[in-house]
């Protein structure tokens, strides 16, 4: 073996070790929903300003096909679940007078990444049949 092919074999497996967990990570379809930390308010117990409290969940769709009104539908219905549980959540934790408030955010949030997914997937769909007509 010549030492400029020893040299590039080296490279190779360097560059393949430095691919890191993020670069490998999970391709699945999912939309996240936080809950954020009531701006301005305080700890109940120890009168501490609440900062960077927030819960996040992940709401997989890998398994849904959102060209369909079933589909859109269910991610709908896990988001307003997931919206439920991270603001649960968030007021065991830090309980605050309004967690409406909390819930309206986390579903605004969360839906207008749903609905991104949702058109995606449905233009998608009208460019594969433009493309094969």
């Amino acid at each position: 073996m010549t030492f400029k092919t020893s040299l590039l074999l080296a490279a190779g497996v360097a560059g393949l070790l430095a691919i890191s967990p993020a670069q490998a990570q999970d391709t699945r379809e999912t939309v996240t929903v936080i809950a954020p930390a009531p701006s301005g308010e305080r700890d109940s117990i120890t009168g501490a300003p609440m900062v960077n409290a927030a819960y996040s969940q992940q709401v997989d769709y890998s398994d849904l096909n959102l060209r369909t009104a079933y589909g859109a539908r269910e991610l709908r219905a896990r988001i307003t679940l997931a919206a439920k549980t991270v603001c649960q959540k968030l007021d065991m934790r830090y309980p605050a007078p309004n967690n409406d408030r909390c819930m309206e955010a986390a579903y605004h949030d969360a839906i207008a990444q749903a609905d991104d997914a949702i058109a995606d997937a449905r233009n998608y769909d009208r460019d594969y049949d433009r493309d094969n007509d």
